[in-house]
């Protein structure tokens, strides 16, 4: 099944419970962006009372490389991990974050291309899933 999120719309999905909320753990799912030129959250794990603390996949578009990049937030401090290459605009790909621990997490575009981030980081209070979106 595909969802078209129109990024003029603010569509998204949500849910206020969590899949997930310690390591370890694996997000996963298949993208197509029609923009690299902005930053696209395609799933986050949230606090719902603050925009301090997360895990998310985000086709970062408005980074330098449009990279994938899985981000581990907390305290208001974004621990990022980029992809080696960009994504793709009209292409289907597969986004794919495991955040192995507080000290190990990978982003992987289509199998391979990884990058990783090994800065302390474990959000707390999360309580909130979106498809879409971030905080």
């Amino acid at each position: 099944m595909a969802r078209l999120f129109n990024d003029a719309a603010s569509d998204f999905l949500s849910v206020a419970s969590v899949p997930v909320s310690a390591y370890p753990f694996t997000m996963a799912c298949w993208f197509n962006s029609d923009d690299l030129t902005v930053t696209q959250n395609l799933m986050t794990i949230t606090d719902s009372a603050t925009t301090n603390e997360e895990w998310s996949i985000r086709a970062a578009g408005a980074a330098a490389g449009d990279p994938l990049r899985f981000v581990s937030r907390t305290g208001g401090v974004n621990s990022n991990a980029d992809s080696t290459i960009a994504y793709s605009a009209n292409t289907w790909q597969h986004a794919c974050a495991v955040g192995t621990s507080a000290t190990s997490r990978t982003v992987y575009l289509d199998g391979g291309s990884s990058g990783s981030n090994t800065t302390h980081s474990t959000p707390t209070s999360l309580d909130t899933f979106y498809i879409g979106r971030s905080q």
